[in-house]
């Protein structure tokens, strides 16, 4: 087995062993690495938020042949963040 293939495997091997638990959810996979896979979850579950919101403002904006198109800042109209405000109280 050369160095490379060496590396490789270090690489896809974990050090501990004992792979992803939820005791160890929070800590990072290795000593010198500060990333855990609750980083990881936090990411995904903030990236479907706003990835959420942009389809949400597109179809808006642009609804297709189905719907009427609103203005590009119909965010910020008084009626629209009334409705928004009044849904989530």
């Amino acid at each position: 087995m050369t160095d490379e293939h060496a590396n490789l495997n270090d690489f896809l091997t974990p050090t501990s062993g004992e792979g992803a638990q939820w005791n160890n959810f929070a800590s990072p996979g290795t000593i010198d690495d500060n990333f855990a896979l609750l980083d990881a979850m936090v990411m995904l579950i903030v990236d479907s938020v706003l990835y959420m919101v942009v389809a949400w403002y597109v179809d808006h904006i642009n609804p297709g042949e189905a719907g009427i198109a609103q203005p590009f800042y119909f965010p910020f109209m008084v009626g629209v963040v009334r409705t928004i405000y009044c849904k989530i109280i």
